[in-house]
């Protein structure tokens, strides 16, 4: 499923709606998550994504995906934004499970989610602009994606047993590039019983670059 995003002005997005960066749009008793680093130290994940499953499901043509709620997309990814490098670099090959988070929220209630905005020491927002998602059935030969097959050689993926989530390009932002190295991608993946359980606690990211 080919993820098609747009910049667009943040108060035209509804909340809980299908976007990429700005802030995620969180339910009250849902906090930021932040992982440990290798000094021990907290932080806060990179916000990727949500995914409204109510749209996306529409053309998931395997029925992988809920058919309700909130998909939301976090990772370590801090070092491959080219004005930040806040954070130390990840593997090439598979990563440790601690550097991805997806969180999946059963409801849709807009009643109970606000967006949660991380500042930096200047009070100005750490990610990029938000982008809104639209969804295009197919195979993307370049980009984000949900589901499907992953760019170039997939045999690492086909040996895990795993599946693929999701596909986050290399790409432009409204002012800063994301970059995962020479033709660099990174994906999120999962085992196919566990998305069809709706567990996301055995999501685990991959780094391929050529």
């Amino acid at each position: 499923m080919i993820i098609n995003n747009h910049a667009i002005n943040p108060e035209e997005l509804p909340l809980g709606c299908s976007k990429m960066w700005g802030g995620p749009d969180l339910p009250e008793d849902l906090e930021f998550p932040m992982f440990e680093d290798e000094a021990g130290d907290m932080y806060h994940y990179r916000f990727v994504c949500q995914i409204d499953c109510r749209e996306a499901s529409k053309l998931d043509t395997e029925n992988l995906l809920p058919k309700t709620g909130i998909l939301y997309f976090f990772a370590r990814i801090g070092y491959y934004f080219t004005e930040s490098f806040d954070d130390e670099p990840r593997n090439i090959g598979w990563w440790n499970p601690a550097d991805t988070r997806v969180i999946y929220v059963p409801s849709n209630d807009e009643s109970k989610l606000a967006e949660a905005v991380l500042l930096d020491d200047n009070d100005e927002p750490i990610a990029p602009d938000d982008e809104k998602i639209t969804f295009e059935q197919g195979q993307a030969k370049e980009g984000h994606q949900l589901l499907g097959q992953p760019l170039g050689d997939s045999k690492w993926l086909e040996e895990s047993g795993r599946i693929l989530l999701f596909q986050l390009d290399s790409c432009h932002t409204a002012h800063e590039d994301l970059v995962f190295g020479e033709g660099g991608t990174m994906y999120f993946t999962i085992r196919k019983e566990d998305l069809l359980k709706k567990d996301f606690s055995s999501v685990q990211g991959y780094l391929a670059t050529n």
